[in-house]
């Protein structure tokens, strides 16, 4: 029995010399366009799109810095994101950071290229051991048996 899931995912030109990893996914059972971003600390959804998928859950609200290269002053808002699923590979009740992502959005529309609804980060990929073949234009996920508290999976 295999132990992770792969997911597969498109390679996104970005004007003449740069790549976006591009996964379809599910948020609340409803159709979803993630990106993969190893250099972002925290996995993102998009506070243009996500009420199409369904209202979050807010916890907090903070106006700080952010760890990103390039941002500053950003409103966030953390919230509880009921599911998140790629193909078997499903995330319940995830606490998400919910920000503008659409100077990416609008960027995206120039190359046009599918609307993104979150960014996948570090917090997800180092959690579930991550593995990206280029090769293969997959994924690979393996799920915990004991999740942190902040990330739980396959109910």
């Amino acid at each position: 029995m295999r132990r992770y899931t792969e997911i597969p995912f498109d390679v996104l030109p970005i004007d003449n010399d740069g790549y976006h990893i591009m996964i379809k996914g599910k948020i609340n059972d409803k159709d979803a366009n993630f990106i993969i971003d190893t250099g972002a600390s925290q996995t993102v959804f998009d506070k243009t799109t996500i009420n199409d998928f369904a209202e979050p859950t807010p916890v907090k609200h903070k106006k700080g810095v952010s760890a990103s290269v390039g941002a500053s002053d950003i409103n966030i808002t953390l919230s509880v994101i009921g599911k998140i699923s790629f193909n078997d590979f499903n995330l319940f009740d995830y606490k998400g950071i919910i920000i503008d992502l659409s100077h990416i959005n609008d960027s995206y529309r120039k190359f046009n290229l599918p609307v993104i609804h979150a960014i996948i980060g570090g917090d997800i990929l180092k959690c579930y051991d991550a593995v990206i073949n280029y090769r293969l234009k997959k994924l690979r996920l393996t799920p915990k048996k004991k999740p942190d508290a902040s990330h739980s999976n396959n109910r």
